[in-house]
């Protein structure tokens, strides 16, 4: 039997002595995995099955003209779904995990208040682990 409040979820903020309450939580797809298994794909599916938009948690995809070496999705596939986080740092600049937050935190609040679903998809632990 649970001792949880019907409002409340088993997580925590650090420090707290609370559960969070539900509605303090967002609803999140999370796609992880190893290079080469299919993360990309199925996230795209689901995107289009789901009505869903993909933040990408991948620590090379979110740089420009790296387009071959990081699998980054097809011109149809982001014409079909709306991607984030995904083209934007120029190479030569660096982009570290707490501005990766800050943006990913930033696109699923714009995903949610249009109703949508967000799907993180990626293989950058540090950057998933951070959400």
């Amino acid at each position: 039997m649970s001792t949880w409040p019907s409002d409340a979820a088993p997580g925590r903020v650090a420090g707290a002595d609370a559960p969070l309450p539900k509605k303090l939580l967002t609803q999140v797809l999370v796609v992880v995995g190893p290079t080469g298994i299919g993360k990309s794909q199925l996230a795209f599916d689901l995107a289009v099955q789901l009505d869903g938009e993909i933040v990408v948690a991948d620590s090379r995809q979110v740089y420009q003209r790296l387009d071959i070496a990081t699998n980054k999705p097809s011109q149809e596939q982001r014409r079909r779904v709306r991607y984030h986080m995904i083209d934007f740092v120029d190479p030569a600049t660096n982009f570290d995990a707490a501005q990766y937050l800050e943006g990913a935190r930033n696109a699923i609040e714009d995903i949610t208040s249009r109703s949508k679903l967000p799907i993180v998809e990626g293989g950058t632990m540090l950057y998933v682990d951070a959400l």
